[in-house]
């Protein structure tokens, strides 16, 4: 609900509706008390059942409560909910690395799931550490807001050892990026992830998204989802003119091709790829697909020009 709840902010404004996903998924949580990625209401509210644990969308709660809190100052609901936020801090610990490296194979191996991206091809492991840094982030700024920095004052150590860890391992200075895996893979979602938890510098950050463009072998974006994480990262990185390409290039060629409304999945060249493994089906999930309103109202210096 990360980001739907961000392109809601900057369009409807309905803060009941987002209040109301953060309190279904919190109550709907499994026994262990990690967020179930799927849920419903009808014909009374459950979650979806056998669906494994979804480890990056549980992290990305702590984002969207924090977000929701800063925004409404509805402090009452985040008070009420960090509980819940705090429980998911625990997840990445289970396979942290004495290395300060998430464990991606292990988790995988024992049935998490591990998002990131539609990409079949795409080495998730510097993308997953990324988003563990990121969401400590944005937990410890909730915990900020609510005066319960000392129930999380071991995060800031934590994220310092993270990171420091992400760019000794990821980092490659002689292309200027990221890579990820056995393999050393190159991907935009490396970049982006690596940029938006602030394990890249400015600078580094805006060498990696540049030379991506000129690096053989990439493993480029499989959905809009990523693609919001990719333009969010060149606004970081200070590449406005790139961010705004993107967007009208990517999305725009929705709209050239007759969407109706985004895509869940959409390769340019491959008009064939779906995740349902049935071609005219390629969207079940909108939502998430949603962001140019986020973008556009939120940088109209960028976007609006």
């Amino acid at each position: 609900m990360f980001l739907e709840s961000q392109a809601n902010a900057y369009s409807f404004q309905n803060y009941a509706l987002t209040k109301r996903c953060l309190y279904l998924l919190a109550a709907l949580s499994r026994t262990d008390g990690y967020l179930n990625s799927n849920v419903f209401e009808s014909p009374a509210p459950h979650p979806q059942e056998g669906a494994p644990f979804l480890f990056d969308y549980a992290m990305l709660y702590n984002a969207a409560l924090n977000q929701y809190a800063r925004t409404t100052q509805d402090r009452e609901t985040a008070r009420a909910l960090w509980p819940v936020a705090k429980k998911q801090l625990e997840a990445p610990t289970i396979y942290l690395l004495p290395n300060g490296l998430f464990d991606n194979a292990a988790a995988a191996k024992d049935g998490w799931w591990l998002f990131v991206d539609w990409s079949e091809q795409l080495d998730r492991q510097a993308a997953l550490q990324g988003i563990i840094i990121y969401s400590l982030k944005q937990t410890y700024a909730l915990a900020q807001l609510l005066g319960k920095e000392k129930e999380v004052a071991q995060l800031p150590a934590q994220i310092k050892r993270l990171s420091a860890a992400a760019h000794r391992q990821f980092y490659n200075p002689q292309t200027g990026l990221f890579v990820s895996g056995p393999g050393k893979q190159v991907s935009y979602a490396s970049q982006a992830w690596m940029v938006l938890s602030g394990v890249a510098s400015k600078a580094e950050g805006q060498r990696a998204l540049k030379a991506l463009a000129t690096t053989p072998g990439v493993v480029r974006p499989g959905g809009p989802y990523l693609y919001h994480y990719v333009v969010e990262a060149m606004l970081q990185a200070g590449l406005n003119q790139e961010a705004k390409t993107t967007l009208t290039t990517y999305w725009g060629g929705m709209v050239q091709k007759g969407a109706d409304t985004f895509w869940e999945v959409y390769d340019p060249q491959n008009e064939w790829l779906s995740p349902y493994k049935f071609y005219p089906i390629n969207s079940y999930c909108h939502a998430w697909s949603c962001t140019p309103v986020y973008f556009i109202r939120k940088y109209p210096q960028v976007f609006q020009r």
